[in-house]
Order: structure tokens, then C-alpha cells, then sequence
């Protein structure tokens, strides 16, 4: 007879697996290599899920684990708790969109994820990790440098995001809060390359206008831009994004716009239509984007903490994919 109460995730081995058939015990396998165990008592079925739907797959977490900071070694100091169960930890949060307290105890205390997930953001980890990802697809040719993408869009703050930091509006303004006509909100610029993969992110205040973004949001791609190999052939955006200094720029590095005219300006003869509906791949990355509910709804005050969770749902939308 085998106790379930002795079988933990971390320890659920094959011979454990081979033998949960005993005892009116199924076996259930989902996506993403997830396994329940379901256990047949007389009146109730109680279920231990051994791996969540949003924790990181085996092919997710060996193409990060390399970035993580080493384990504490020696006997000073109390070891860590398991990198990747921390970050599945914060992945939920990132998914749930719930608070930190709330997060289940499959993934150990909230205090510990929470101090773990501020400490890298303090630290960058989150944006090296991202930068490394970024150069090493670019080494191996996996970026789309035929035309690259630019939008924005609005995402409200709830009233829990103001506060701490913020209390002047100056402040929150650096912590990118605003008010708009969607009401007190954060908007996200974001440029990417033709197969929707992420490449460069700004946060600021929701009244700020995309246009005047668009210089910082190019030097926050970690690619550098004075080497043509790192540049695209084209560039596309909205019409929110005419303006003369733009055009400027992407002259300057030989890169073609994929911008339409205003109405009362004269049409641009250069300008390629097909080429101008590609530009749906950023709609399409900021639609997958939302789907995570910390990011769709800003509840973090500090902008240092929403990026981080930004660059963390970077990480999975670009690693699904190239796979």
C-alpha cells in the first residue's frame, strides 16, 4: 500500500508512479507534463496536483536556470529555497493576479517568494535574464529582421497601485501613473519583430503620448541598433507614431517606415500596404500579454516591480514561441 501522504512533488519517482494503480489510486496526465493524483475514499475524491498549468515546463526552465544566482555554499547563512519552485511561485501571482499572501503553500511561504522576487528586481536579475535570452535568439538567427513593430496601449491601475512612493503626482509619474481618460492608468510601449517575439518595453503615466516614447522605447532593446546586422529592413506603426523626428531617426539607420499618412497630409509614395498589416503581431503580443491578470491590471506601486513582472511574461511568450 502506497501513503500519498509521503509522496511529495519533488520526490515522486518513477517507481512511485508505477505503483499509485494500488488501491483504487488513477493516474491523470494534462498538458505541460502535469500529474494528479486522485484518491477514491468511500464518500470524497481528494486530489494532490503535483505540477500547476502556469509553472515552468522542463524545456522553460533549463533555457533560464543558467541565469540564476548560485545556491549558497558553505554553513553560513540558511540555504535558499529552490529557485524554480520560488519562480512558480511567482508565475501563479503573475497568472492569478492575486495577492502575495494568497499564493498556495505548495510554494512555500509568501514572505519568502516575495523578498526573493524583490531582492532580483533590486538586483536586475529579471533584465539580464531578458537581455541574455534577446542576444542569444539573435545569435542564432531566430529574430525576424524583416520588419519590426511598435504600439502602445492603456492598462488601468487599481487603487491598491497608488500609495507608498506615489503620494505627489511627480512621483507617480516616475513610477508611470497617470491619469487618462480611462482614468487613473499606466501605458505600456512596446516594439517587437514580425513573429511577435518581445523586444523592447516602456512603462509610463497613461496621459503620456506614444510618439514622445519612441526613441526610449527603441534604446531599451538589447540589441545594439549601430550594427545593421542588429537593425531591421522596416519599421511599422500607427499613425500615432508621425512625426518628424521619427522619420528622422529611421533614416539615419537606413531602415524603411511603415507609417500612414494623417488625413491632411500629403500620402507617403513609399508607403506598402501588405506590408503595414503586419503590424497586427503587436496587437497580438499585447493581447497575450493581458491575458496575464498582474499585468492587465497594475496592482504593483512601484514601476521597478510591474516591469520585472512584464520582462517575467516576456520570458514565457518568447520561449513559446521559438519552441
Amino acid at each position: 500500500m502506497v501513503r500519498l501522504d509521503n509522496i511529495l512533488p519533488n520526490k515522486l519517482s518513477g517507481k512511485a508512479l508505477g505503483s499509485v494503480f494500488l488501491n483504487r489510486i488513477g493516474l491523470y496526465k494534462r498538458k505541460n507534463i502535469s500529474y494528479i493524483l486522485v484518491v477514491k475514499n468511500s464518500n470524497k475524491a481528494t486530489r494532490r496536483q503535483l505540477m500547476s498549468r502556469h509553472d515552468l515546463t522542463i524545456a522553460e526552465w533549463n533555457a533560464i536556470r543558467n541565469y540564476l544566482p548560485k545556491k549558497r555554499s558553505g554553513k553560513r547563512g540558511r540555504p535558499w529555497v529552490d529557485h524554480r519552485k520560488t519562480i512558480n511561485g511567482i508565475i501563479w501571482v503573475l497568472n492569478a493576479g492575486a495577492p502575495w499572501r494568497d499564493i498556495p503553500d505548495c510554494y512555500g511561504k509568501w514572505q519568502t517568494i516575495y523578498k526573493r522576487f524583490r531582492t532580483w528586481c533590486q538586483s536586475g536579475l529579471w533584465d539580464r535574464i531578458w537581455d541574455r535570452l534577446i542576444r542569444r535568439l539573435q545569435r542564432n538567427k531566430q529574430i525576424d529582421p524583416s520588419i519590426w513593430c511598435v504600439d502602445g496601449s492603456i492598462v488601468r491601475a487599481h487603487h491598491s497601485a497608488v500609495g507608498g512612493s506615489c503620494k505627489t503626482s511627480r512621483r507617480a509619474v516616475e513610477n508611470g501613473l497617470g491619469r487618462s481618460r480611462g482614468g487613473y492608468s499606466s501605458k505600456l510601449h512596446i516594439v517587437c519583430d514580425g513573429q511577435g517575439i518581445p523586444l523592447g518595453i516602456t512603462v509610463t503615466a497613461g496621459q503620456i503620448n506614444e510618439p514622445t516614447q519612441f526613441i526610449d522605447l527603441m534604446d531599451s532593446i538589447p540589441l545594439k541598433l549601430q550594427s545593421k546586422a542588429n537593425r531591421p529592413r522596416y519599421l511599422a506603426g500607427d499613425k500615432a507614431y508621425v512625426a518628424r523626428y521619427i522619420f528622422e531617426w529611421l533614416e539615419e539607420r537606413a531602415i524603411g517606415n511603415v507609417i500612414p499618412n494623417r488625413k491632411n497630409e500629403n500620402k507617403n509614395p513609399n508607403f506598402c500596404r501588405e506590408r503595414y498589416r503586419q503590424r497586427n503581431v503587436v496587437e497580438r503580443l499585447i493581447g497575450q500579454l493581458k491575458h496575464f491578470r498582474r499585468i492587465a491590471t497594475r496592482y504593483d506601486k512601484t514601476l521597478e516591480s510591474y516591469l520585472a513582472m512584464i520582462k517575467i511574461a516576456f520570458l514565457r511568450i518568447t520561449l513559446r514561441t521559438i519552441k
